[in-house]
């Protein structure tokens, strides 16, 4: 079933409510320049194969995927607050237990928002502990893919894998360079 879901600025999140109608929710979030169907379908397949087990919320960050919102907005804190708003919208609509499955940058931005009522969270491809050190491989990442440029003071053209051109805009650089990974683990943890 697709839905859409407001965000804090009133930009429709979309997003696939698939699996069963038990009572646990496991709420997808996404990493940097793909979609709620993640790098070759990773978020598809997950939920595909546990169809019979859970329900799954795949959705797209504001202005990524299908979702409304401006690239060049895109920064931690909005998609901090995405996952807030997905996260009272599956709340407002299930009971149940809900556990988090992020990816990548997902991943971070589980960290950014510490929710404090799910169950479990689970983050794959975890981002390094090192502001800095993750901000230089996406760096890397993005200029090692033809026609792409990167502007931290500016706009960043991420092309991504589906042939598209993504821009980042100044401001995802100036929180990503801002926060400590490490901490908000420790945060998470607690």
């Amino acid at each position: 079933m697709n839905v859409k879901i407001l965000n804090a600025d009133g930009e429709k999140l979309d997003a696939v409510v698939e699996g069963t109608d038990g009572d646990l929710t496991v709420v997808m979030a996404h990493g940097l320049g793909t979609s709620k169907d993640e790098n070759a379908r990773l978020f598809v397949d997950i939920s595909d194969h546990f169809a019979k087990v859970a329900r799954f919320i795949r959705f797209d960050f504001s202005a990524y995927g299908q979702s409304e919102g401006r690239e060049e907005d895109m920064n931690l804190n909005k998609m901090a607050s995405d996952l807030a708003s997905v996260l009272t919208w599956v709340r407002n609509h299930f009971s149940g237990r809900v556990i988090i499955l992020a990816h990548s940058l997902g991943s971070l931005v589980v960290r950014v928002l510490a929710p404090d009522d799910v169950e479990r969270i689970i983050l794959t491809s975890i981002n390094s502990p090192d502001a800095q050190v993750h901000a230089a491989s996406t760096i890397q990442r993005i200029q090692s893919r033809q026609g792409g440029v990167v502007n931290e003071n500016g706009i960043t053209l991420y092309p991504r894998l589906d042939g598209t051109i993504q821009k980042i805009g100044s401001q995802h650089w100036k929180v990503l360079r801002s926060i400590n990974p490490l901490k908000l683990a420790e945060t998470l943890s607690k």
